[in-house]
This record gives structure tokens, sequence and C-alpha cells, in this order.
């Protein structure tokens, strides 16, 4: 019988239905995240796209820039904090590549939607100075 599996379990029981419901999984960690009240909602659902760009292509492309920077130098006073830069941002791409397939699937998850959102906040300059540009070459 699943009353006499659940006992008195009613509430984690409940809390684990929602976390579910809310979240589209549920985890030990996603559960206590809920009970403190952190927002899950579509946390079990991972946002790739955006993610599988920054870390694929565009890291090769880093690698690429900062490795050219060392063997050659870049043009420039400030060439040595583009270099640094460079190894800084490859390295971390790196790491997070590295830990990713470790994390569960809840963890996993939140990884790839931090990724997206730091990648989002770090194009909008990028995105608003084209626009303004745009809109000054029309006038």
């Amino acid at each position: 019988n699943i009353w006499d599996e659940i006992g008195d379990k009613e509430h984690e029981v409940d809390n684990a239905i929602h976390v579910l419901i809310s979240a589209g999984m549920s985890s030990p960690s996603l559960r206590h995240a809920a009970q403190r009240g952190v927002d899950i909602e579509e946390a079990g659902h991972a946002e790739t796209a955006i993610a599988v760009v920054f870390l694929g292509p565009l890291l090769v492309l880093c690698i690429l820039n900062t490795t050219a920077g060392l063997l050659f130098g870049n043009p420039g006073h400030l060439s040595w904090m583009s270099t640094l830069a460079g190894v800084i941002s490859s390295v971390a791409r790196l790491s997070f590549l590295l830990l990713l397939p470790f994390r569960a699937a809840d963890g996993r998850s939140f990884m790839l939607k931090v990724i997206t959102k730091l990648v989002a906040t770090m194009s909008l300059p990028a995105v608003m100075s084209i626009g303004v540009s745009a809109h000054l070459d029309d006038h």
C-alpha cells in the first residue's frame, strides 16, 4: 500500500512532487533548494544552445587567439592584458567542460543555465553598441 510506504513522510513526498512538477526533475539538492525558497521553475531543463556555441567554437577561437598572442605578441601597449584575459577565459571554459560530465543531472542543468545567463550578460554591451552605432549611422 502506498500510504503505508509514505507513513509520516507526507510533507516530504508533497515537497518532492512539487519539485518534480516545477523543475521537471527531482533530486535531494533541488528539494533542499526549494525548501530554502530558491526558484526552481524549469531547473531540470538544460539550455544548451548558447552554452554549446560558447564552449565549442568560441573556445577554440579563444585558444587560437591566445596562443597567437603568446607566440607572436599582440600589437599595442596593453597586449599583455589581452593575452592574460584569453588565458583566464580559456582555462575557465576548459575547467567548466571538464567538470560538467561529473555533475548530477540537476547540477549540469544549473551549470548550463549559469553559462547561458553569463553569455547573455556579457553580450549585452556589444549588442547595444552595435544598435547605437547603426542608429548613429542612419542620422
